[in-house]
Parts: C-alpha cells; structure tokens; sequence
C-alpha cells in the first residue's frame, strides 16, 4: 500500500513538472508571442526576443552604377536608406539627382517602391539586399507620353 501511495504522489509531481508553462519567462519585447517556449516575432522583427528590426541590417548608404536596355550610358546612383519613424516595415529612401525622397516597404530582403512618377515617366522599383552590405536594383521605367519602357538594373555596395 505504501508504495502504491508513493507511485501515485511520484505521478503527480511528475504531471506537474511536465505542465510548466515553457513561456513563463520567456520575453517577446511586445511584438511578438511565446509559443512553447519560442518566441514568434510580428512581421518586421526578429531575433529570440525578437528585439531587432529586420530593416535595421538594410539602413544606410549604397552607391553603385545602374544600366539600362536602352543603350544609355551606366548611371551612378546613392541611395540613403532611413528607418520610417511610423511604420516598421516601410524605408525612407533618398536619392538626390533624380527621385528625391520616396517610400518602400521591405518584405523579408525585397524593397518594393511602386509608382514613382517624375515628369512624364512612371517608374516601379525593386531592391533585393543579397547581404547585409549588397542590394541589386531593378527598375521599370515607362514613358507615359509614348508608353515605351525601359528596364535598369544595378549591383550596389553599402558605402
């Protein structure tokens, strides 16, 4: 009987220990949720905690030399990279010769800008960040006087 007794206290300490919650000190920074014991960060973050900005890896300058199917000469490029102060995932972008200040929206390495229009030209941008210190560019530029398009595309460098 004692052991009988003993068996049954020995299963419930056991159930017991096995039922601690794996999330209780487990922090997400408050963009993310535990899940057994993992935190699963909101779009935007990551890290255990999820205490980093996926965009912060992508903020600062690049420079680099874009050429077009249209034969033209490689244009030089630098593009300043900003964090958006409302929106985790949106970049402030600037270029000073031709677009100014523009938004993207960062999804995992891509920065997606849609619609730029300068003058009569209608412009959609790409970056994809192939590391932390390269993006290549590719933009499609439509004339919207005489719809003819021209693609571009770069390889730049953080500087």
């Amino acid at each position: 009987m004692k052991n009988i007794i003993t068996l049954g206290i020995t299963s419930i300490l056991l159930m017991l220990i096995s039922c601690a919650d794996p999330c209780k000190d487990i922090t997400c920074n408050e963009v993310g949720a535990c899940d057994d014991g993992t935190c699963i960060c909101d779009a935007g973050y990551e890290g255990t905690n999820c205490e980093t900005e996926v965009r912060t890896k992508y903020l600062g300058s690049f420079s680099g030399l874009s050429t077009c199917d249209d034969g033209t000469n490689p244009i030089p490029f630098t593009f300043t990279f900003t964090a958006n102060p409302t929106d985790v995932s949106i970049i402030d972008i600037s270029e000073p010769l031709f677009f100014g200040d523009i938004m993207g929206t960062l999804n995992g390495n891509v920065l997606t800008i849609d619609d730029v229009v300068e003058d009569e030209f209608d412009i959609e941008f790409s970056f994809t960040f192939t590391s932390n210190d390269n993006a290549d560019l590719m933009f499609i530029n439509t004339n919207t006087t005489d719809n003819t398009v021209t693609t571009c595309q770069g390889s730049f460098t953080r500087q």
